[in-house]
């Protein structure tokens, strides 16, 4: 089940570069 923190990563990057923004 490594898929799902390669999953969770896609997600979370964009999201960081928002907050980051």
């Amino acid at each position: 089940m490594k898929y799902k923190l390669f999953l969770s990563y896609m997600i979370i990057f964009p999201v960081r570069g928002v907050f980051l923004k």
